[in-house]
């Protein structure tokens, strides 16, 4: 993502005439800072900020404000304050950070393109034919023929979406002083849409849930890039975009190898490959997100990141194997009758139980932790 700086007015909702100067920026993970010419803030929390710069409606979300401000008296009194908005979204006025009126979502994921191993840039090389009596072939030209390739989709029906896709293409050439270039770019995107118009965070869980997918295929951890809400009145046939930015984190991207990635989109379909995958994850639950954390956050103490290791295998096969236990079967048996005969009516309360009696294993990995006591 890009860094951007936005020169705009800003105000709150309730005060449309009372606006003041400033400058907006964002950088490439998504952190932002408002520079305010004037007094707005005022050192409180504000849940809604609206604006206009570069041409379109901007909201600011729970913007705090921060160190960086101050205030000069002299010959003219000037007032600086800075911001901090949490969640900023480009192209629309929102009331409130809950309002309901966004259809989809457009993501760009880093290693998506290279995972999907599907690419409609095919590149020949032709040669010349030889002489006869010779066997030297000659270079004659490169012949690149872009091509679209079509998207596909995948139905959560259970979540009311639908998760495709798609390719996009951008060429273009540019003579200079010295030489002529040609360049085609081919990247791959993901596009969530929903039955019913959501909030701009709606879309969330199904897009952690490919990322997810993507850092499980290429060992690397996966990185949100640009995101854009979609808004499609009734009875159009586009899309409207709003740019939405968010701290995604620092997280350091690295491009893959093909023969380092585990599984590929032409391993398994994606309508079947998407609807199984967000069955498993939420499944597993919190311990797969204890899992790819160690990708999506490389630095740490290393015994902490051991810990959470095992915690997610503990937590792993409580949920895959939620009938093994670590204790003996009689021993087993008792407990449950147990706790059978302390809830003989609530089943509520047993169930809520059952998870925490089955089994002790990860009380037993802390235990061993603490009695080893890692150390460098």
């Amino acid at each position: 993502m890009e860094h951007l700086r936005m020169v705009g007015k800003w105000w709150l909702p309730a005060t449309p005439d009372a606006q003041v100067g400033g400058v907006l920026e964002i950088d490439a993970d998504g952190q932002s800072r408002l520079e305010l010419t004037d007094s707005l803030l005022n050192d409180s929390l504000h849940a809604v900020l609206h604006g206009a710069a570069d041409g379109r409606p901007v909201t600011l979300l729970n913007c705090q404000p921060m160190n960086g401000g101050k205030i000069t008296w002299g010959q003219l009194h000037t007032v600086v304050e800075v911001g901090r908005p949490t969640v900023i979204l480009v192209g629309i006025h929102l009331a409130a950070g809950d309002d309901v009126g966004f259809n989809g979502i457009e993501v760009e994921l880093s290693n998506l393109t290279a995972w999907t191993r599907r690419s409609g840039i095919i590149r020949t090389t032709a040669y010349t034919t030889p002489d006869e009596g010779t066997d030297h072939y000659k270079f004659a030209r490169v012949e690149i023929n872009p091509t679209k390739l079509e998207q596909v989709s995948a139905r959560l029906e259970d979540a009311s979406e639908t998760v495709t896709l798609a390719w996009r293409l951008n060429w273009g050439s540019k003579e200079g002083a010295w030489d002529r270039d040609f360049e085609v770019e081919e990247r791959a995107t993901l596009t969530v849409r929903s039955d019913e118009r959501r909030a701009w965070s709606g879309f969330t869980p199904t897009v952690s849930a490919v990322r997810d997918l993507i850092t499980l295929a290429t060992q690397a951890g996966c990185r949100v890039g640009k995101k854009s809400l979609l808004i499609r009145e009734d009875g159009e046939t586009r899309d409207y975009p709003v740019g939405l930015y968010f701290d995604s984190g620092s997280a350091r991207e690295r491009s893959v190898s093909v023969h380092d990635i585990i599984f590929t989109l032409e391993d398994i379909e994606w309508a079947t490959l998407k609807p199984e995958w967000v069955a498993l994850r939420n499944r597993v639950g919190l311990a797969l997100d204890v899992l790819f954390s160690l990708d999506y956050i490389e630095d740490g103490f290393y015994q902490n990141r051991i810990f959470n290791a095992a915690s997610a295998t503990e937590g792993f096969h409580a949920a895959l194997r939620p009938e093994s236990v670590g204790i003996s079967d009689a021993l087993h048996q008792d407990v449950k009758v147990a706790v059978k005969a302390l809830f003989p009516d609530n089943l509520e309360a047993r169930e809520w139980l059952r998870g925490r009696t089955g089994d002790p294993l990860c009380q037993d990995q802390v235990r061993h932790l603490q009695q080893t006591k890692c150390t460098p």
